[in-house]
């Protein structure tokens, strides 16, 4: 649901919290192991680039921000610019 709480899948640092037209409002953390995340589509970012995450923090809001079709969140992980399978990292 809009304005449900986004939270880290692991400890990192907010390489990027902007906007754009494709993907919103977004977030992208680094995290160990070369790893990243991108949240997409958020209503709310509450986090400023440079800042460190533990997992778990609640780091923006899901909304429908940019090409959005509903309100949802949009999650990828990368590692080594290989897109990994989000299922594998994260407890449903």
């Amino acid at each position: 649901p809009e304005g449900r709480p986004i939270h880290a899948v692991s400890d990192g640092t907010v390489r990027i919290a902007a906007e754009s037209a494709s993907y919103g409002n977004y977030i992208i953390l680094e995290h160990a192991d070369g790893l990243c995340s991108l949240y997409a589509h958020c209503k709310k970012l509450l986090v400023q680039t440079g800042a460190p995450i533990k997992a778990g923090e609640t780091i923006a809001q899901v909304g429908e921000t940019g090409a959005a079709i509903g309100t949802h969140l949009h999650l990828e992980l990368w590692r080594a610019g290989k897109l990994l399978n989000p299922e594998d990292y994260i407890a449903l």
